[in-house]
């Protein structure tokens, strides 16, 4: 039992030897770990210290480098690579800086723009506001008042800038007018200040344009009343003084109401025809087919022409009376040729003098006659009854007379041979008419009448006023029924009433003691 007891004691001894032997160790162990943590931090620490020494040195270079280009894309390079570096904030005041100095100088509203991108919140906003407001109104331009309102929609400046533009209009120191301004104001405070100022101009000035300028601007104006009535009232003038399609259209169009406008009716025989209207200035107004009614203005003339080949060509002026019913009625005639036309553009002529002592020339589209006798008489038989109607036309020139003989003439011929008619203008502008009496002597070859007892104070010629004694005249004869009409360059000279009955069907020209050229003869039948 002792001896169990000494083996335990023993054992117990020997475990507690090992176990301050094990713990022995353990503290040496434990003490050479701290030892080497310790060298393990301490390495780590000087390498953060590095790693953050070099990090600081690379974020003020790259900080260095922005400030000397001092520029709006060196800061934004920066800022992306250390969006949260130590200068970061000195960049985007710069940035901010620059901004505001572009402004000044240039373009505010891009800058504006620029800064906004960058700095949505930025606490310098309101020092763009008076420089966009400058820019703007240099620029003259109310469209841009929008810029201003977009980028400050409670800028201290938007009352203000309302009246600077009207104020530059009134003054007539912008390139807009009220117009421009009333569009883009429409609830400015000035409204009435500027129905005022148009109404004083159109009082002024009394044009068109400057009623136009009101209505546009104010189409509700406190003045509309005054302005319509006087408006109406300068269009209608200038209808009637010009004449002109663009003035008919304009009152007809704004004043279809108006008792001025008139209904005129254009039919033709035979209907379905296509006319066109043109003002006197050969501009054309309208097209239209017939029967048609048509709106005009009283006072005013137009040109009604026609151009189907079926059918004469039709180019009259008419005039718009008061009556509200005026009827144009046009009769289609088919075309055609007439019995004579001659314009003396070939080698030769029938109608071409052939005398010992009278002749012609025909040269570059006339005939020179040269007519020393003191009465010449040049008939053709035609295809012609001259009982029915018809029109004889000559243009002709006066080159001179022969011999210093009184009875210098040139005319219209017709009928028989041997007793026709005649109408003769004389050298110096006169004209006679009559027929031959058959009584020929030597100084009436043919035995024209009205011409006895010729005197400078017994005359039968009579004054035309229209003859042109360097130019070319016109001398027509028209018989229409049982009338005939004397016409001189279209003037209606006198008319007769003739019952003669020709057995022959002659007609031609007479020509006493003169030189003259002719350009045309036309003989017509089919009136």
């Amino acid at each position: 039992m002792e001896a169990r007891k000494i083996d335990t004691i023993n054992t117990y001894s020997q475990h507690y030897k090992d176990a301050h032997k094990n713990n022995k160790i353990k503290k040496v162990l434990s003490s050479n770990l701290l030892a080497v943590l310790f060298i393990a931090f301490s390495f780590l620490l000087v390498q953060c210290n590095s790693s953050s020494t070099s990090s600081k040195n690379k974020d003020k270079t790259a900080w260095e480098n922005a400030q000397k280009q001092n520029t709006l894309n060196a800061y934004d390079g920066y800022l992306a690579k250390y969006p949260k570096g130590e200068y970061a904030d000195k960049a985007k005041t710069e940035q901010a800086k620059i901004l505001i100095n572009e402004a000044k100088t240039g373009n505010p509203i891009e800058s504006y723009d620029k800064y906004i991108k960058r700095f949505p919140n930025g606490k310098n906003k309101n020092l763009f506001d008076p420089l966009v407001y400058n820019y703007i109104l240099k620029q003259d331009s109310v469209e841009m008042f929008d810029d201003y309102i977009e980028r400050f929609p409670d800028g201290q400046y938007s009352g203000q800038f309302e009246k600077s533009i009207f104020d530059k209009v009134r003054t007539g120191k912008s390139s807009m007018d009220f117009s421009d301004y009333v569009a883009r104001f429409p609830n400015s405070n000035y409204i009435m200040e500027i129905d005022s100022l148009l109404f004083d101009s159109a009082k002024k000035y009394r044009t068109p344009a400057i009623y136009d300028e009101y209505l546009a601007t104010l189409p509700n104006g406190i003045h509309r009343p005054e302005i319509d009535s006087a408006y109406e009232k300068a269009l209608y003038q200038k209808a009637i003084a010009t004449n002109s399609a663009d003035n008919f259209n304009r009152y007809i169009n704004k004043y279809a109401k108006s008792k001025k406008i008139k209904k005129i009716k254009v039919e033709t025989q035979p209907p379905g025809q296509k006319i066109s209207l043109y003002d006197i200035n050969d501009t054309l107004w309208k097209r239209i087919t017939t029967p048609v009614v048509i709106n005009g203005i009283e006072g005013t003339k137009f040109v009604l022409k026609t151009s189907n080949p079926k059918y004469n060509k039709i180019n009259k002026t008419y005039s718009v009376t008061r009556d509200n019913n005026q009827v144009i009625s046009l009769i289609m005639r088919t075309p055609y040729k007439p019995v004579v036309n001659e314009d003396f553009n070939g080698a030769s002529s029938k109608w071409a003098i052939n005398g010992k002592k009278d002749k012609s020339e025909i040269k570059n589209g006339v005939m020179t006659c040269n007519v020393v006798s003191k009465q010449y008489q040049k008939l053709e038989k035609l295809n012609i009854d001259l009982n029915k109607n018809f029109e004889i036309k000559i243009k002709y020139k006066v080159l001179g007379k022969k011999n210093n003989y009184y009875r210098s003439y040139f005319g219209i011929v017709w009928g028989d041979e041997n007793k026709a008619k005649f109408f003769f203008v004389s050298a110096d502008g006169n004209y006679n008419y009559g027929e031959q009496t058959g009584n020929a002597n030597p100084d009436n070859n043919f035995g024209y009448a009205n011409w006895d007892n010729y005197s400078p104070d017994n005359d039968n010629w009579m004054s035309t006023g229209v003859f042109k004694p360097k130019d070319f005249n016109i001398i027509k004869v028209v018989k229409s029924d049982n009338q005939i009409k004397y016409y001189l360059n279209g003037k209606y000279i006198r008319f007769e009433n003739n019952m003669t009955k020709y057995k022959g069907s002659f007609a031609g020209f007479g020509i006493g003691n003169i030189v003259v050229q002719i350009d045309y003869i036309i003989i017509d039948q089919n009136l």
